[in-house]
């Protein structure tokens, strides 16, 4: 497709909907819709000058934080709070309390003056209770440089943490800094003659409690007179975790830390690596060593470098993790290290009787990850304790499928327990408190197509531990009082972020997520539920980001062939049924608006593999009617790319082009994307438009839209999903 353009301001908005990868993270910080001209100035002219009321001859600002710069600069603004600073921001202060107060934002952009060097330039943060201070380094410029061992000339440096350099650098991805100092300095030292010394970074006052940049260190506390040796004592009945400083940014150069997992009696430590990526091809300097003892003199039982991830297990009381890196290295893309620490007793067994009467039960989310329970059949007692531990990581999720509490004035209960078991010295909650009579039994589901998908009772943890608890005081331990539950572990990292209040819906987002991974049908975990339930798996691409979701195999049972058929077209595919699909197992992959591409049903084997890629939310809806689900396989892939976006240009003439996302297509691959291109022109000017395309679907399948583009409109306006 070809454009060229002459012309006004106008919006083009190009849509397909036919045939047709990291372990770093940071806080998602853009220039809004309303910043034209920088962060914080929407035009340069237009507005009240705060220094001469009878000129409107000075920049507008954005509405949401921006600020004139005054007199020192009349065409720009700047972060509220920081005004002052605009024609010289070095030696400056940055606390996040008056900025949040002034601005209504806790992160900012830090442009750098060009200066001649040598010279220096600090940036104090001040972060508030529960943050840490997080940059974010975009562009360099004549900053020093890396002469292959380590910087010279200049740097810039985050006090007591790690450095960067370069001459002439720009970063696709941004080298990120944290640090969790209650004050952060910020360097930037030249210590050369220099014409023009720049740096362009954003900054964020990040939540510790984030899961993505937040604080990862669990379960230990630092040695005192030493930067970054830890002891962990309690890893049995603490969730620990293990991370390099400064991690998931980058480390510091030349350091060495030692972690220290203790326990008072032998038990079984498994040390999970959920994320390494140290400087590549340095494993003599830049290393992760485990040994099977409390000092360096211990037996070493690996090495890791690189990014070798890997899980060890090590029977004993004691194991040392120790953390070293060597000189600073350019690109500075690597972050360090995460793992996890699981302590288990050496008889901890699933399902084990734990008292005399033999009806209480734990279950280790090591060895059993979901499965039913029913106390119908099983030895009666007074009092039942049904004990789910799982991984560090994991929350615990129960379904009670049916229940009967007969006695009568709560003289039988059902109590569910948070983070452990009623008795245990801990601040335990109390979830929920079912008392007698009462009963739910399970039933064939009557179909109300009018009525929405209500969820099914179900309850969470927030730690890795719950339990339940069965008592009867009426001395009755017969089959005829009976709880029956199913359950399931959750551990974020694998299976996407839950959703509140969801029984099943999950979110994989692709700056936090991993890139790529395997799907299953979620509802399996609840395979003694008869009754209608419904799981949806959403996939949020950032920007420059597009998700490809690929149902690639897939068993269809022979009994649901008859109810319905998949048939796919340019359209994609369609359940096609005399029954209402709610009556149907099936899965449906979704599109913006709540746009059904692809809907699977009966047997559809002979249509597989199939492909959706969208550069907005997608999702997987998977629905049971039936006892017999549909074994659905498939896979999701966030890619970087920039094939779309959305771009402005004020060239008078040029070629926009559409990327060819068919010619490397296989069969029944379907994708949506929507760009759009915003030519600007600061006069009225006769526009042409050449339009060449090979494209010869209809319009449901691909459109272009030319239409004429206003400032106050806003063709970026973001669209809900369900």
């Amino acid at each position: 497709m070809r454009i060229m353009i002459r012309g006004l301001w106008l919006a083009i908005v190009f849509t397909l909907a036919s045939y047709a990868y990291s372990q770093m993270t940071w806080t998602p910080i853009f220039v809004s819709g309303e910043s034209q001209v920088d962060f914080w100035t929407q035009s340069e002219t237009g507005c009240a000058c705060s220094f001469n009321s009878s000129s409107k001859n000075c920049a507008c600002c954005v509405l949401s934080g921006g600020c004139s710069c005054g007199s020192a600069m009349p065409k720009r603004c700047a972060q509220c709070g920081l005004e002052q600073y605009c024609t010289n921001m070095c030696n400056i202060t940055l606390d996040s309390k008056q900025l949040l107060r002034k601005s209504n934002r806790a992160f900012g952009q830090i442009k750098s003056l060009s200066v001649i060097g040598p010279t220096e330039c600090f940036y104090r943060f001040i972060p508030d209770i529960g943050q840490r201070v997080e940059l974010q380094i975009y562009r360099l410029i004549s900053i020093g440089r890396h002469n292959g061992t380590a910087c010279e000339g200049g740097w810039l440096e985050l006090e007591g943490g790690a450095r960067i350099c370069g001459s002439n650098v720009r970063f696709d991805r941004p080298v990120v800094l944290f640090s969790d100092k209650s004050e952060a300095t910020l360097r930037m030292q030249i210590h050369e003659n220099t014409t023009r010394s720049q740096f362009l970074a954003y900054f964020s006052f990040a939540s510790k409690a984030s899961t993505s940049v937040g604080w990862p260190m669990r379960g230990g506390k630092v040695i005192n007179n030493t930067d970054c040796d830890w002891i962990f004592e309690d890893c049995l009945n603490t969730d620990c975790i293990l991370a390099s400083p400064a991690y998931p940014g980058l480390y510091p150069a030349n350091i060495r830390c030692r972690y220290l997992i203790k326990s008072n009696i032998t038990v079984s430590i498994t040390l999970a690596f959920n994320s390494l990526l140290l400087s590549f091809n340095h494993c003599t300097d830049d290393y992760v060593a485990i040994y099977a003892g409390p000092t360096v003199s211990s037996t070493m039982l690996k090495k890791l470098c690189n990014n070798e991830k890997m899980s060890i297990v090590h029977v004993g009381t004691e194991l040392l993790v120790e953390f070293k890196s060597g000189s600073e290295m350019s690109p500075f893309n690597y972050n360090g290290f995460s793992a996890q620490v699981t302590d288990l007793r050496s008889n901890s067994v699933v399902g084990s009787s734990t008292t005399a009467a033999g009806c209480d039960l734990e279950i280790d989310g090591n060895k059993s990850r979901f499965g039913h329970y029913n106390t119908r059949g099983k030895i009666q007692s007074d009092s039942c304790h049904f004990v789910l531990r799982g991984r560090i990581h994991d929350t615990v999720h129960i379904l009670l499928i049916s229940y009967n509490l007969s006695a009568p004035s709560c003289k039988t209960v059902i109590e569910i327990w948070d983070d452990g078991s009623p008795g245990e010295d801990k601040n335990l909650k109390n979830i929920k408190k079912i008392c007698s009579p009462v009963q739910t039994v399970k039933r064939p589901r009557q179909f109300n197509h009018s009525e929405r998908y209500s969820e099914p009772e179900h309850y969470s943890s927030t730690g890795r531990e719950l339990t339940i608890v069965f008592k009867r005081t009426d001395n009755k331990t017969d089959d005829q009082q009976f709880v029956e539950f199913s359950y399931y572990f959750h551990d974020e990292g694998e299976g996407g972020t839950l959703r509140p209040s969801s029984t099943c819906d999950v979110e994989y987002y692709g700056l936090s997520s991993s890139r790529v991974g395997q799907l299953t049908n979620p509802i399996f975990k609840f395979f003694t539920t008869q009754d209608y339930i419904k799981c949806k798996q959403h996939f949020i691409p950032a920007t420059n980001q597009s998700v490809v979701l690929t149902v690639d195999n897939g068993i269809t049972n022979e009994s649901s062939n008859k109810s319905c058929n998949t048939l796919c077209g340019d359209n994609g595919c369609h359940c096609v049924s005399d029954k209402h699909l709610d009556e149907i197992n099936h899965v449906k992959l979704v599109s913006e608006p709540n746009n059904v591409v692809i809907c699977l049903c009966g047997n559809y084997e002979n249509w597989l593999p199939l492909t959706i890629r969208g550069w907005s939310p997608l999702y997987i809806e998977w629905s049971r009617s039936s006892g017999t689900d549909l074994n659905v396989k498939a896979a999701y892939k966030f890619i970087e790319d920039t094939y779309c976006g959305d771009h402005s240009t004020t060239q008078l003439e040029g070629i926009v082009k559409a990327g060819d996302l068919t010619s490397n297509a296989i069969s029944n691959q379907y994708y949506q994307q929507k760009c759009t291109w915003i030519l600007d022109s600061t006069i009225d000017r006769q526009l042409t438009v050449e339009v060449e395309s090979s494209q010869d679907r209809p319009c449901t399948s691909w459109n272009l839209t030319i239409h004429e583009y206003t400032r106050s409109a806003n063709p970026l306006e973001s669209t809900e999903y369900l």
